[in-house]
């Protein structure tokens, strides 16, 4: 019982230790909205926006789509959504923050935590 407890209580240490927080710059790539009510991709994505980034100064543990980090944006953040398609069309940077130990729901996609217009 002793050996399982040290095997956790290890394993739980290594997990967390992985994890970092990313102060990323970049510009805003492409921002795809899977439809609320349906996606190919799974139901997990409906209503969900990601936004891809370009050019960015560091290198999280996130998944890439079309070789380019994809971040998750909460379903109703208008705001960061705001913010993103500002930077978008004023070819402006953004600076996100993202939590790699933090993903979106039922995926490995990681999920936004702030996001500054520069």
């Amino acid at each position: 019982m002793k050996t399982l407890i040290i095997a956790l209580f290890t394993l739980l240490i290594a997990t967390s230790a992985n994890a970092a927080r990313y102060d990323i710059t970049a510009n805003v790539g492409e921002i795809r909205f899977h439809g609320s009510t349906q996606s190919t991709a799974g139901s997990h994505w409906n209503g969900v926006v990601w936004i891809s980034l370009e050019n960015p100064d560091k290198n999280p543990s996130c998944v890439k789509y079309r070789n380019k980090y994809a971040v998750a944006v909460a379903k109703g953040d208008d705001s960061a959504l705001s913010i993103a398609l500002m930077a978008k069309a004023s070819n402006s940077k953004i600076l996100m923050t993202i939590d790699d130990s933090k993903k979106m729901d039922g995926d490995v996609t990681c999920l936004l935590q702030y996001i500054t217009l520069l």
